[in-house]
């Protein structure tokens, strides 16, 4: 008898929306649980450094109100990048496929990053305004030591929001990726026909 025929290749295409969903599925609680950025050192949105402060408590308060910002803009965050990355539509998926253990992510972050950025700030700048960053901000630079710090020489104001928003894509990204590699390394994690069949 014949042996049965062999099944046909994941479409590569499906592979990489799969991976990608599953990612961010999967990494969401880790960055829109309460306190995700504020009590995690490695995803906490740091001040800028290009103005110095010299009031730690202002300091403190411009700290705080950063990461609430990022942990509030979160959830919808996630909900944007899994509705982009289920319709992601790309030639180099193959190459991604059999690429590297962040492939799919780098591949993600540089087709669609242009496209997902203004969204992102403007789901930041929503957030901001429950949780006072402006405010936080404005007061950090004018009576925490920015202005005197800028007399001094060492820097410009900053776009707060802007500022926040960059610290949630690298977080969300750092965390898909960090998926993407158990996916590809842990068949357990593979929860999909494609995925199954690409990575067996």
């Amino acid at each position: 008898a014949e042996p049965p025929p062999a099944p046909p290749e994941p479409d590569p295409l499906q592979v990489i929306r799969d991976l990608l969903v599953k990612g961010l599925t999967t990494s969401s609680n880790k960055v829109s649980a309460v306190g995700s950025f504020s009590s995690n050192l490695t995803q906490q949105i740091q001040v800028p450094q290009c103005v110095t402060a010299f009031d730690r408590k202002k300091t403190q308060d411009l700290l705080t109100a950063m990461n609430v910002t990022a942990e509030k803009a979160a959830p919808e965050a996630v909900a944007l990048l899994t509705k982009t990355a289920a319709q992601i539509q790309t030639g180099e998926a193959a190459v991604a496929v059999k690429g590297g253990p962040g492939a799919a992510t780098q591949l993600f972050a540089a087709s669609l990053g242009p496209q997902l950025e203004p969204q992102l700030l403007a789901l930041v700048q929503k957030a901001a305004v429950q949780s006072k960053l402006r405010s936080a901000y404005n007061d950090w630079m004018f009576k925490g030591g920015g202005l005197f710090g800028a007399v001094l020489g060492s820097g410009p104001s900053v776009d707060i929001e802007s500022h926040v928003a960059k610290g949630l894509w690298r977080a969300l990204t750092n965390n898909l990726a960090e998926q993407e590699r158990l996916i590809r390394t842990d068949a357990s994690a593979r929860t999909t026909p494609a995925l199954q069949e690409a990575f067996k």
